[in-house]
This record gives structure tokens, C-alpha cells and sequence, in this order.
């Protein structure tokens, strides 16, 4: 059942942070579940203050994990180039 007091728009959106929070869709149900959770709290704006603080650990998240792969394409770089002057085939 639709919370009134948090427009469709909104409960689509808070649903999509839940299926990138984890890198994975999560099952409808709990969803749903934590979509319920976030509107029984969300008097006086702590639904926004909850979705603004998910949103951002997602951003943590996702600078952690840009910086590791950035390690890991100079790690690879490094990896081809010794690769090259050992002549061995990167195949």
C-alpha cells in the first residue's frame, strides 16, 4: 500500500537507491519492506535526511571503488609493460 504523504516519483526513486546500494537488484519484497521502513520515519524530513545519507555512503562507495580500479589499471599497465620487455605474448 502507497504511503500518501511520499509522491510515486519518490518511492521509485527510493527504490532504485536500494537496488544500487548493494551493486545488485534486491528482491521486491524487501524493497518494499525497507521502502515501508523509510515512511514510517519519514515525519519532519527524515525520510529525505535517511535517502541523503544512503545516497551518501553510495557516493563513498563509489569514489573507494573508482580509486581502486584506477590502481588496478596502472597495476595492469605495469603488468603489460614488463609483459613487453620479457617478449612474453599478453595472450
Amino acid at each position: 500500500m502507497a504511503d500518501p504523504r511520499i509522491s510515486e516519483k519518490a518511492q521509485i526513486s527510493l527504490a532504485q537507491v536500494f537496488y544500487r546500494e548493494d551493486n545488485h537488484m534486491h528482491d521486491p519484497d524487501d524493497i518494499e519492506r525497507q521502502l515501508r521502513e523509510l515512511m514510517l520515519t519519514g515525519y519532519d524530513g527524515s525520510v529525505r535526511a535517511e535517502l541523503e545519507s544512503i545516497l551518501d555512503g553510495i557516493n563513498e562507495r563509489d569514489c573507494r571503488i573508482s580509486e581502486m580500479l584506477d590502481e588496478l589499471l596502472e597495476e595492469v599497465d605495469r603488468l603489460l609493460l614488463l609483459m613487453d620487455e620479457l617478449g612474453l605474448d599478453d595472450e
